[in-house]
């Protein structure tokens, strides 16, 4: 038996693989887009990866939820975005400037370490921390 197969799952957390894959194919993709999204805004790492695994694009609506869990610091819903893909540079390193503007120091450090350029668009997102005194 595979190891992640259904058998080997435990009880609650195969009924509630079963309920979000009922309740995905019961959403069109731009609702699950938009709810992945609210997950990266609230920080709900695991709902997030219960949507992926239904269909939820995570480099949909302009990288929206890789913008918004920068934005609030949420680094397990990041980690989940990179583990499906998405690009720490993405948007011409929207997330980096995101975060700079909101003062996560974590998460900039974080996102530079895979791969966002400080340099993109015109080093802005270093104009930003100055701006701030965030350097």
């Amino acid at each position: 038996m595979p190891e992640d197969s259904p058998e080997k799952r435990p009880g609650w957390l195969k009924r509630m693989f079963d309920n979000v894959q009922l309740f995905a194919a019961r959403l069109r993709r731009g609702q699950l887009d938009n709810a992945l999204v609210n997950c990266a805004r609230k920080g709900k790492d695991i709902r997030g990866a219960f949507l992926i695994a239904g269909g939820a694009n995570p480099n949909a609506l302009n990288h929206a939820a890789l913008k918004e869990a920068a934005a609030r610091g949420h680094l397990p819903f990041l980690r989940l975005l990179f583990k499906h893909g998405v690009s720490a540079n993405a948007e011409n390193g929207a997330a980096l400037r995101e975060a700079i503007r909101h003062g996560e120091r974590s998460i900039a450090k974080y996102l530079m370490a895979n791969g966002a350029s400080i340099h993109a668009r015109d080093e802005e997102a270093i104009v930003i921390a100055a701006a701030q005194n965030n350097v």
